[in-house]
């Protein structure tokens, strides 16, 4: 037999139902045949139902392995795309935030500041901050 899957259906016998022999006499070539020869054609007959059984299932095997694959594939793809949204609203919340120069300026001023607070105590003489 060849390697190849088969395409052929099998015939099927209702469940219910009792399968007779045809009422014919047996032929001569069955005679002729012998009951080892017989045994061993259903045999192969059975080896080979069982191997196209094992392709089958292979087949569904691997049908079933690439379906996983696709849906792990999917899964990783959607979580991917989660935290881009999660990054994307991080860019937007960074993006609000004030720029180096906006501190640099901030740092001079608060400095600015501290420094005339600091002459107008002395100048002025607030006890408590001048030693």
């Amino acid at each position: 037999m060849s390697d190849e899957p088969s395409s052929r259906i099998e015939p099927t016998w209702p469940a219910g139902a009792v399968r007779t022999p045809p009422a014919t006499s047996p032929s001569p070539l069955s005679e002729s045949i012998p009951a080892d020869k017989l045994l061993h054609d259903q045999l192969a007959r059975i080896e080979d139902k069982v191997a196209r059984v094992e392709e089958k299932f292979a087949r569904s095997e691997a049908l079933l392995l690439r379906v996983e694959d696709r849906v792990e594939h999917t899964t990783g793809v959607t979580g991917g795309l989660a935290r881009q949204d999660e990054l994307d609203r991080l860019a937007v919340r960074v993006g609000r935030l004030p720029g180096f120069g906006a501190l640099i300026a901030t740092a001079i001023i608060a400095a600015v500041l501290a420094a005339i607070f600091v002459v107008l105590a002395q100048r002025f003489g607030i006890p408590g901050l001048t030693p």
